[in-house]
C-alpha cells in the first residue's frame, strides 16, 4: 500500500519485494532459498519523528497483525 509523502520509502520497499521474488525464481532451481525480512516501521529516531503520536500511528498500526512497530 502506498503512503502519502513516502515516495522513496514505498518505491524502495517495492523494489526489494520484486527483487526477492525474482531471485527466488532464478535461484530456486539451484536449491538456493531466498528470503527477506521486511519490517514496516522501526522506531529509530527517524521513525519516532513520523509515527510517535497515536494520530499518526493509528492507520499504520491497524494494518500490522501484531499491532505494534518494531
Amino acid at each position: 500500500a502506498g503512503l502519502a509523502n513516502h515516495l522513496v520509502y514505498c518505491g524502495t520497499k517495492g523494489a526489494l519485494d520484486g527483487m526477492t521474488r525474482a531471485m527466488a525464481l532464478e535461484l530456486g532451481p539451484h536449491n538456493i532459498r531466498v528470503n527477506t525480512v521486511n519490517p514496516t516501521v522501526v522506531m529509530t529516531a527517524m521513525g519516532k519523528l513520523g509515527w510517535s503520536t497515536p494520530e499518526k500511528a493509528g492507520s499504520m498500526l491497524s494494518k500490522i497483525p501484531l499491532g505494534r512497530f518494531a
